[in-house]
């Protein structure tokens, strides 16, 4: 069995939130075939993903927050074994680390979760965009209700003077080039602005110093420019998916520096000095108010004929 097999309930179920948002667009007057309810319905289905697999992130932030508060306990574990290269000790080492992360309800692989969960889905709408030409010929079994008359309306649609189904490379002028290239700038430097506030900003100090922290700063740079030989490759409707969910997880990262950074980053210590500052006006005003309320002490006059 193949991939596109194993992923093809997801396909028809994509095929219906496709469906039924055009069907939406459309009824809102953006009409049929000039590109903007298919586009509308691409956006929208990726903010349907993003939007389901939000608990996640938030388990994910968590689960985060509760490996750094063990970084001192992780390390201590691995001083333990530090000299110890036989396969006993590094299985007790590791069972010890597992242990560890169960004991206190966390998970290492939490964090790349909401990742794993997005690859189907995005496998699934390159399949279905990339096929609806066998659709409408009949080489395709329809992808729930899209059938050959919705697989044709889908490939006259257009973005920019691109159709939906057009990929860089198979483009003869120049100016839909332009557009996709400018497509791929974007998740280019979405991706990038991503990388750099995630790992300058939400990381602890402690991780960002030695050789790991060399790789983790390259990959700043080195992540977003593999879209300069993906995207080529993709349709365009796939590249809006893609600079939609871009722009999701940069507006999710910048939140999530902000409020909810992780301890030990410089983003938590601004947090944390505007939390103190918070409290302290809080206090302030408090203090204000008792006093404002309190009565003024009446004054004897024996005390004051004295």
């Amino acid at each position: 069995m193949n991939l596109w097999a194993l992923l093809q309930p997801i396909e028809i179920i994509i095929g219906w939130i496709l469906y039924l948002l055009h069907q939406f667009f459309s009824l809102m007057g953006l009409g049929q075939g000039a590109g903007a309810s298919w586009v509308m319905a691409i956006i929208f289905l990726t903010l349907f993903v993003r939007v389901c697999i939000l608990p996640l992130f938030i388990r994910q932030i968590h689960s985060i927050r509760k490996t750094q508060s063990l970084q001192p306990q992780l390390l201590a574990i691995q001083k333990r074994y530090k000299n110890k290269k036989d396969s006993a000790s590094r299985q007790r080492m590791s069972q010890e680390t597992m242990q560890l992360y169960q004991k206190n309800g966390t998970n290492p692989m939490g964090s790349c979760l909401p990742i794993l969960l997005q690859m189907p889905v995005f496998f699934s709408l390159y399949n279905v965009l990339r096929t609806m030409g066998d659709i409408i010929t009949g080489v395709r079994q329809p992808v729930g209700p899209i059938d050959a008359i919705q697989a044709t309306d889908f490939q006259n649609s257009q973005f920019f003077g691109v159709k939906l189904y057009e990929t860089f490379s198979g483009l003869p002028d120049i100016s839909g080039r332009i557009a996709i290239g400018v497509m791929i700038g974007l998740m280019i430097v979405l991706t990038h602005v991503t990388q750099r506030v995630s790992v300058f900003h939400n990381m602890p100090q402690a991780t960002l110093e030695g050789p790991q922290a060399g790789i983790q700063k390259s990959m700043i740079y080195i992540l977003p420019l593999t879209y300069i030989f993906i995207g080529p490759m993709l349709p365009i409707g796939v590249l809006i998916y893609w600079v939609t969910t871009n722009t999701w997880t940069l507006g999710q990262t910048l939140w999530q520096v902000r409020y909810m950074p992780t301890p030990g980053s410089k983003a938590y210590e601004k947090f944390e000095a505007k939390q103190h500052a918070k409290k302290q006006a809080e206090l302030s005003n408090s203090a204000k108010t008792q006093t404002k309320g309190q009565r003024a002490q009446p004054k004897s006059k024996n005390r004051n004929k004295r």
